[in-house]
């Protein structure tokens, strides 16, 4: 059952996405189906920098997955459980972001399994 709520949500975020397609969203309004289709996206790419050490590009793409948690449209829920995950999720991100300052490729892919861990519990929690 759980797979099949997690395969609707992902459904749910590609058409929302897709919906949106050329639409230009202006400063800081975000839906919420866009702000996880970018954190998708880094992420994927996030996995190819480290993989190639790329220190200069996990710095640019772990600022970039904090920076998404500011958008108002990223709280969806007000619970203590949201807001954890949120911290954990930008804690990970920041964390990640110093390993790659410091050229630590193993840190640094210690904080996005970290990272990619919370986003799995929190998608979880969410269904």
């Amino acid at each position: 059952m759980k797979v099949m709520k997690r395969m609707a949500w992902v459904l749910f975020l590609v058409l929302a996405v897709a919906a949106a397609g050329s639409t230009s969203l202006v400063g800081s309004q975000r839906s919420t189906a866009e702000i996880m289709h970018r954190k998708l996206d880094a992420s994927q790419r996030l996995l190819g920098a480290l993989v190639l050490a790329q220190y200069d590009n996990i710095a640019e793409l772990g600022h970039e997955l904090d920076s998404l948690a500011e958008f108002q449209s990223w709280f969806v829920l007000p619970t203590p459980e949201y807001a954890l995950y949120t911290r954990e999720f930008r804690d990970a991100a920041k964390s990640m972001t110093a390993a790659a300052t410091r050229k630590d490729v193993g840190a640094a892919f210690e904080a996005y399994t970290s990272m990619v861990g919370t986003c799995i519990q929190c998608h979880d929690y969410m269904d």
